[in-house]
């Protein structure tokens, strides 16, 4: 029985790795009939697994310390780039002399969507 828990439990990081790509980062949604463009799918939607990997063992807690404060779901770490990426485009943006106003509007055109 322990062994049968031991290889579950191995395997668990392999299942939630198919179903996350599946339904949140769309590798079962993909229709084109290329090879090469089903080829090129794959290989964006694993670089987007690794990069949320990345984010998570990067985040508080996840270098061994506590476990339990650094599990965050697929869509948190989602959220989690969303985040970094608009916090590293308004940096950028409100350095140019129109930038302030550029941000406000796509805060606008993100509320209004």
């Amino acid at each position: 029985a322990c062994q049968l828990i031991r290889t579950y439990d191995d395997r668990w990081s392999i299942e939630v790795f198919f179903k996350d790509t599946k339904q949140l980062l769309g590798l079962g949604q993909y229709q084109n009939v290329s090879l090469e463009a089903a080829v090129t799918h794959l290989h964006l939607v694993c670089f987007v697994y690794a990069l949320l990997t990345h984010v998570a063992i990067n985040r508080k807690g996840a270098k061994g310390k506590d476990k339990t404060v650094a599990h965050m779901s697929t869509s948190e770490l989602q959220n989690e780039v969303r985040r970094q990426v608009w916090n590293d485009l308004t940096e950028h943006l409100e350095q140019f002399k129109s930038g302030d106003e550029i941000v406000k509007e796509l805060k606008r055109l993100l509320i209004a969507a």
